[in-house]
C-alpha cells in the first residue's frame, strides 16, 4: 500500500517516481516530440540517411538511423556524475513520499546488479554501492528533450555534436519518441522490459518483426541478437541477456504495467501472454524474473486508457502537429495529455501546483537558502542570476529552481518559482510562520511573502498586487 503522500508528478520525474509509477514513461516520451530541439535534430539526422552505412539488412535503415543518432548525440551519464550535477536524495525520504515497499525493492535490485557487475569486473566503481549504504541515491531526473539540451555544458564531452547527458531511461524514451516519427503504422506495438537499474524497449512493426533496443550502443533484430549471442557469449542467451539487464521487475505497455514484485498487472492476460511469447521467440528464452512472475498468481487491475495514443501519434510529421494533438487531447480531459504538457513544462495546464511540487524536490536551492541569514540575502541571490531569459527560449515553459541555479539563467516566471521555494525554505529553517504565494500574469511574475510583494519581472518590491494574475501557486 502506497503512503498517503504518494503522488506522481510528470514535471521532471525522478528515478523513484518512475519506479513506482511506470505510467510516467508515456508523458516523458511524448514530451520529447513537442520539443523544438528534438525536431531540429530529426531534420539533421534525415539528411544523413543516404550516407548511413549498415551491415545489417534485417533492421530498417530509419530505425538504425535513430539508434545511431541517440548513440552519437548523447553522453551516457554515470551515477557519480549525476550526483555531482543533480545532487543526492535521501532514500528514506523517498520511502515516505512513495510506496516504501517498491522503493526498497528497487534499491535492493540495484544493489544486486552492482554486486554482480563488481563480481565480473573487479575494476567496477563501487561508488554507487557506498552511496546506497549511506542511505543516499544520485538524483536521477528525467526531463524533456529541450531541458536535457540546455544542460549540455555539463557533459564531460564538449564535442559539438553532444546534445547532453542522459540515463538509460532518457535514451529509451528518446528512441521511442523518434520512432513515433517513422511512417504511420511502422510501429505496431511497444513493450518496455525493465529492472530498477536499467530500461530496455522492444518494438514490433506491422509485419510482426521485432527489434530490441537495450542501450544506446545496441539495436537488435532477432537475427542480429542470435549472431551477437553466438559471437560473444558462446550461444548462451541467458548470460548475454544478464550482461545487459541483470534482473527485471516490470513489463510496461501503453495499457499499463505488470509489476513482478507486487504481482499486480494493468496489462490484460491476453497481452501478457502475447508479450511473453514474443519475448521468448526473440531472445531464445524467457528471462527468469518474467517467467517466475507469470507462474505466480496475478492480481489484475483496470488497464490504463492509453493504448490508442500510439495509434494516434504514430507517423507524426512535425512539432506543430504533435503539440496540436496533445493540446486537443488535454482540452478533452485526457490525463495523459495534461501529464505530457507538464513534462514538457508548459504553463497551459490545469495543475500548476505540480511545478511547485517538483521545485520543492530540488536539492541545490536548499544549499542557497541555508547560506542566507535574511530575506535580503534571498532577494540578492535571485537578482544576481545574470541571464533573465528562459533557457528553453519560451516564457510559457517553466524551468525549475535547481535548473536556474545550475544554468544561472531563467525567465521572470522561473525566477519567481526560485524565489518562492527559497523563501519557503528560509522561513522553515528560521521557524517563521509566514505564507508564500506566487502569481503569474501575462506580463508579471509576483511572489508574496507575508505582506511583502516582489516582482521578478521588474526585480523590485511592489506596493500592491497586480489586478490580473490568474495563475496562483501556494
Amino acid at each position: 500500500m502506497a503512503s498517503v503522500q504518494d503522488r506522481y508528478d510528470p514535471v521532471c520525474s525522478n528515478f523513484f517516481d518512475v519506479l513506482v509509477h511506470p505510467e510516467l514513461i508515456l508523458p516523458i516520451t511524448v514530451s520529447h516530440v513537442l520539443s523544438v530541439k528534438f525536431w531540429e535534430q530529426q531534420t539533421k539526422a534525415l539528411q544523413r540517411l543516404d550516407s548511413l552505412q549498415t551491415d545489417d539488412a534485417s533492421i530498417p535503415p530509419l530505425l538504425q538511423l535513430i539508434q545511431r543518432e541517440v548513440d552519437r548525440s548523447f553522453e551516457h551519464v554515470r551515477p557519480v556524475h549525476v550526483a555531482d550535477v543533480h545532487g543526492l536524495i535521501s532514500i528514506d525520504d523517498e520511502r515516505l513520499r512513495l510506496d516504501p515497499a517498491l522503493v526498497s525493492a528497487g534499491i535492493e535490485s540495484i544493489a544486486r546488479a552492482e554486486i554482480y557487475r563488481t563480481s565480473i569486473n573487479p575494476e567496477h566503481n563501487t561508488w554507487l554501492l557506498d552511496s546506497l549504504a549511506a542511505g543516499n541515491f544520485p538524483n536521477y531526473v528525467y526531463p524533456t528533450f529541450d531541458v536535457i539540451n540546455a544542460h549540455r555544458s555539463f557533459a564531460h564531452s564538449h564535442r559539438s555534436r553532444i546534445l547532453g547527458s542522459v540515463s538509460c531511461l532518457d535514451e529509451m524514451s528518446i528512441f521511442c519518441a523518434a520512432a513515433l516519427t517513422l511512417p504511420k503504422w511502422f510501429v505496431a506495438k511497444v513493450c518496455v522490459l525493465a529492472g530498477a537499474s536499467h530500461y530496455t524497449v522492444f518494438l514490433w512493426d506491422i509485419n510482426g518483426n521485432g527489434y530490441w533496443y537495450p542501450a544506446k550502443r545496441y539495436l537488435f533484430s532477432k537475427g542480429a541478437w542470435q549472431a551477437y549471442v553466438a559471437e560473444r557469449f558462446d550461444n548462451d542467451p541467458q548470460t548475454a541477456f544478464r550482461s545487459i539487464l541483470y534482473d527485471c521487475n516490470r513489463l510496461i505497455t501503453t495499457r499499463g504495467t505488470f509489476n513482478f514484485d507486487s504481482g499486480t498487472s494493468e496489462i490484460p492476460m491476453w497481452l501478457l501472454q502475447e508479450s511473453f511469447d514474443e519475448i521468448r521467440d526473440f531472445l531464445g528464452f524467457v528471462p527468469a524474473d518474467l517467467a517466475s512472475a507469470m507462474q505466480r498468481d496475478i492480481q489484475f487491475e483496470p488497464e490504463l486508457p492509453y493504448h490508442e495514443i500510439l495509434r494516434q501519434m504514430s507517423g507524426v510529421a512535425s512539432r506543430d502537429e504533435a503539440i496540436e494533438m496533445v493540446r486537443s487531447a488535454a482540452i478533452d480531459g485526457r490525463t495523459w495529455a495534461e501529464d505530457t504538457l507538464l513534462a514538457y513544462r508548459s504553463v497551459d495546464v490545469l495543475h500548476h501546483e505540480k511545478f511547485l511540487g517538483a521545485a520543492r524536490r530540488g536539492t541545490l536551492y536548499k544549499q542557497i537558502s541555508d547560506a542566507c541569514v535574511s530575506v535580503d540575502d534571498v532577494l540578492a541571490y535571485v537578482t544576481s542570476v545574470p541571464v533573465r531569459t528562459s533557457p528553453l527560449h519560451d516564457r510559457a515553459r517553466i524551468v525549475l529552481p535547481d535548473e536556474v541555479i545550475r544554468l544561472q539563467q531563467g525567465s521572470d516566471r522561473d525566477l519567481a518559482l526560485l524565489l518562492h521555494v527559497l523563501l519557503e525554505d528560509f522561513a522553515e529553517r528560521n521557524a517563521k510562520q509566514i505564507s508564500v504565494q506566487s502569481r503569474y500574469s501575462t506580463h508579471e511574475s509576483i511572489v508574496v511573502y507575508g505582506d511583502f510583494i516582489f516582482s521578478t519581472t521588474q526585480m523590485r518590491a511592489l506596493d500592491s498586487l497586480p489586478e490580473d494574475a490568474p495563475i496562483v501557486l501556494s
